[in-house]
């Protein structure tokens, strides 16, 4: 899909049990004269797709420079939550002086 490509994030699925497992997103950008633009991370590939068609049209793009040319409702295009990990206690940013 145009402006759609996979982010591996490894070990940061919470429900994959004590090691972790992979969690998967997707990054949607766009190219806007001739620099890459962040659009966000998304859980599926599909509403990656949608958030580059929304932009694109935004852009006043071309229907085909579209994954989706038919749709004109993004309603779905919600951001993935992030991620975010605690550090384990005593490791990294341990200020304790002993």
């Amino acid at each position: 899909l145009r402006g759609v490509h996979r982010k591996v994030l490894k070990g940061k699925c919470p429900t994959a049990g004590e090691g972790g497992g992979d969690l998967v997103r997707f990054c949607a950008s766009i190219r806007v004269q001739n620099k890459s633009v962040h659009l966000g991370t998304y859980e599926t590939e599909e509403i990656a797709a949608l958030a580059y068609d929304k932009k694109a049209r935004e852009l006043g793009r071309d229907e085909s420079q579209l994954n989706f040319p038919k749709t004109t409702n993004y309603s779905r295009v919600k951001k993935a939550p992030e991620v975010r990990t605690k550090a384990p206690e005593g490791k990294a940013g341990d200020t304790k002086k002993g």
